[in-house]
């Protein structure tokens, strides 16, 4: 199991068996692919003199009313704070990219971007401010660069990035969006309490303990 709340689901589950909390492999490959990440160019962005918001948008959830809610929200941010540049990679979901494109497209302090793949999302990720997201894997990963994220929904099944600290759920409110980033930009005491500690998920061991496990399991020895 990855983290301690998720061995305690189980066994309140009653799965049987042995269960051992070993962190989740997806943090031993971010350990492993971000050894050598480079500065990722992108046109307008200064990673020096900007506060880089990565936002990352998909869930069905959150189509319509909601998408143009969030809009609203990051139209506010760049509205009162003029050094805040957004990064949105775009879904290939034709619905989500109109929305977007329809809402943010003319604005210089919002970039959308293709996709990203897996080294320049990390990239970004190292490099950025904070993130804003209603994405599930980004939650485990953004703690192992100490970057907030402020999650687009109204429940998450990460729970564990809510009790550590590191992650709040905004929901979709243009509002609530705005309060919660404004205060990360004015507040480095508010910001700071969000960047402390271990990622929750793992320290990028996990991979090395399951084998150990697996080995002891079948009465073998690493060699």
């Amino acid at each position: 199991a990855p983290t301690d709340l998720a061995k305690k689901n189980l066994l309140s589950s009653n799965v049987q068996g042995s269960i051992y909390k070993t962190g989740n492999t997806v943090i031993d490959s971010l350990n492993f692919i971000s050894s050598d990440l480079e500065i990722l160019k992108i046109a307008n962005v200064d990673w020096i003199k900007n506060k880089v918001i990565l936002s990352t948008i998909h869930r069905r959830e959150n189509w319509g009313e909601r998408l143009e809610n969030i809009c609203s929200g990051i139209k506010k941010i760049i509205e009162v704070h003029k050094d805040v540049v957004f990064i949105i990679p775009m879904h290939k979901n034709k619905i989500i990219r109109d929305s977007l494109k329809n809402n943010l497209n003319d604005l210089e302090q919002v970039i959308l971007t293709e996709p990203l793949d897996y080294k320049s999302i990390l990239s970004v990720i190292k490099q950025c401010f904070c993130i804003l997201s209603d994405s599930g894997g980004i939650q485990e990963e953004a703690p192992s660069f100490r970057k907030p994220i402020l999650i687009l929904r109204e429940t998450t099944e990460r729970q564990e990035i809510i009790d550590s600290g590191k992650g709040c759920l905004v929901g979709t409110n243009s509002k609530s969006i705005y309060d919660v980033v404004n205060k990360l930009i004015i507040d480095k005491y508010f910001y700071n309490s969000m960047t402390k500690g271990e990622n929750p998920f793992g320290d990028g061991t996990a991979s090395s303990k399951i084998l150990e496990i697996c080995l002891e399991k079948l009465g073998k020895k690493i060699s």
